[in-house]
């Protein structure tokens, strides 16, 4: 795991042990900040169901031939760029644990599913995902990550 995922992740654990009883009393009132505009977990959850770019893995759902020839370009890209799958999903794990930094959910779920599709057995995905489920006050769904 990188140094920034785990600064993070420190960070974020410290608040769940510390800070998480009081947010779970009103899961309906949790607003994470986006760079468009804040969404509570219900409006994620809504989006969830037409853009699979928020769901972890993509929610292994069938894609179009369209979105399986961008997955390909996407992939030939990072390979390209960085050598091999698994360093381009360690450069795509990186960008979305700095999007969570800047509290940019979406952006840092959608970087963090690359790098998922570029190697899937890279185990710091799950701490990406685990991150953005904390990110959106959902601290049991994390630790299932």
């Amino acid at each position: 795991m990188n140094l920034r995922a785990l600064v993070f992740l420190s960070t974020t654990f410290f608040s769940l042990v510390f800070i998480s009883c009081g947010n779970a009393q009103s899961p309906k009132k949790t607003i994470t900040e986006t760079s468009s505009k804040a969404i509570t977990y219900q409006e994620w959850k809504e989006e969830e169901k037409t853009n699979i770019r928020l769901l972890p893995k993509y929610g292994n759902r069938l894609k179009t031939e369209k979105q399986k020839e961008a997955d390909n370009q996407l992939i030939k890209s990072y390979v390209e760029q960085h050598g091999t799958r698994r360093k381009g999903s360690e450069v795509l794990i990186s960008q979305g644990f700095d999007y969570l930094y800047r509290r940019d959910i979406k952006t840092a779920m959608y970087r963090i599913n690359q790098a998922w599709l570029l190697d899937s057995s890279n185990t710091d995905i799950y701490w990406g995902f685990g991150a953005v489920d904390v990110s959106l006050k959902q601290h049991k769904l994390a630790l299932e990550q």
